[in-house]
């Protein structure tokens, strides 16, 4: 795989040549000058071709890389030229569209990728949803993030996808006729992760839900709450969610008008990650078998008892603004011994004894206030990303930060930190960002 940006290209495309490499990734971040470099075409051995942030019209010739199995344009101009050639890449699995320029339909002749799995086609502002997207029948996966068509328009034609596995739709507010599910909606009896993110017009998911016995991934979340406040109109969850036996994650993150999950939510054995962040859910209820099942954990308000999340490895807590005690904190946080990454949001923190006990944790993120860290906090010899938010009596960083061993990112905002150790100044090999010290 070759890598490069900017200026690197034409030595990355020569000693991809050389080296027959089949995977390329150009970054060009406002290059337009000279545009894509067309001994592209001499890498005999291209399979995965990743264009992303190019300021330039895609041209046609590249449709001549015929062996290309996955194509992805990110954020780059002009696809017109292109656009009515790619029918050519007959080997074509995967094909990125994402917020590129000029991308106003899906041409008919895309039918002709009959062994295309995967298109995502993010950033599109198509008036109604592309119809030659239900003529794809190998289609695996689906992602139209910033979607605005009506759902019985989207759904009559994914309908047709018998094979489709993962649907990510985003964003897709369309008003009295965007707000509930087509009847075709259940006929995606495929369907193993199902995405709908800020769609916050949609009130209820249809009882036949149930029926979609291969889904493993269900996310509603209202991303657009913690940021914008719209409140999603979802009130309550089927009953029928509890026969999704093989279910392993929900996220109803911002759904503030739910208020609980339904009885029959007991009866999924299999979940491993829940996010009831910033929902109307206060305190979450599971049964046994259920705690120690869960990998990774976000909530909000009362803290359950953690003691029996034997398997937890990520946890976010959002304390909603309340004073952490130091006694539950240790009690509970500090006896996730297998927690790999921790999120503290908001609050005020009496003491962090507890951190000192994770000696699995990679990654820490405390949002919140504290004064400083606790004995011991140098043994965390895994730890290697370290966000502090807004913790305006943390007044000073211990000296042994800088020497913790895998340590490779340090982030500071909104702290009363004014000088950084001496031993995190003298690190070359660590990725530091701050507020103005």
């Amino acid at each position: 795989m070759a890598d490069a940006f900017e200026d690197d290209i034409e030595q990355a495309i020569i000693e991809a040549i050389r080296n027959n490499v089949d995977t390329i990734s150009l970054y060009g971040y406002g290059r337009s000058q000279n545009g894509l470099p067309i001994t592209l075409l001499d890498i005999p051995a291209l399979r995965h071709l990743h264009l992303n942030y190019f300021n330039i019209d895609i041209p046609t010739w590249l449709a001549n890389l015929t062996s290309l199995e996955s194509l992805e344009l990110e954020e780059t101009g002009s696809v017109r030229e292109i656009l009515p050639h790619l029918w050519k890449l007959t080997n074509l699995r995967k094909l990125k569209l994402a917020y590129v320029d000029d991308l106003v339909e899906l041409p008919a002749s895309l039918a002709k990728l009959e062994h295309l799995e995967e298109l995502n086609i993010d950033g599109s502002d198509f008036e109604n949803f592309p119809a030659i997207v239900g003529s794809l029948a190998s289609l695996q996966s689906f992602s139209w993030k910033y979607c605005y068509c009506a759902l019985p328009e989207i759904f009559d034609t994914l309908a047709a996808l018998p094979r489709l596995k993962k649907l990510r739709l985003m964003h897709s507010n369309h008003g009295e006729g965007g707000d509930f599910l087509p009847e075709s909606f259940c006929r995606l009896q495929a369907i193993e992760e199902l995405h709908f993110n800020q769609w916050t017009d949609l009130q209820e998911l249809p009882e036949c839900i149930g029926g979609m016995s291969s889904l493993r991934v269900v996310n509603l979340s209202n991303d657009d709450y913690s940021v914008c406040y719209d409140t999603a109109m979802i009130k309550e969850l089927p009953d029928s969610l509890g026969n999704l036996y093989n279910l392993e994650e929900l996220d109803v993150y911002g759904l503030e008008n739910l208020k609980q999950l339904p009885k029959s939510f007991e009866r999924l054995s299999k979940l491993k990650r829940l996010d009831t962040m910033y929902s109307g859910i206060d305190e979450l209820r599971l049964i046994s078998e259920q705690w120690k099942k869960l990998e990774g954990l976000r909530i909000h308000g009362t803290l359950p008892d953690l003691r029996q999340c034997v398997n937890l490895k990520d946890f976010a807590w959002l304390t909603k603004d309340v004073f952490v005690d130091r006694y539950r904190a240790d009690e509970l946080i500090g006896s996730l011994s297998q927690l790999e990454s921790l999120s503290i949001f908001e609050g005020r923190l009496d003491s962090a004894a507890f951190l000192a006990s994770l000696t699995n944790l990679c990654r820490l993120r405390l949002s919140c206030d504290f004064e400083s860290f606790p004995e011991g906090f140098e043994k965390l010899n895994r730890l290697e990303e370290l966000e502090i938010w807004n913790s305006k009596s943390l007044t000073a960083l211990p000296e042994y930060i800088g020497r913790m061993p895998s340590l490779k990112r340090l982030y500071l905002s909104g702290c009363g930190v004014k000088h950084l150790p001496k031993s995190v100044l003298e690190r070359k090999d660590l990725c530091v960002t701050h507020d103005k010290i």
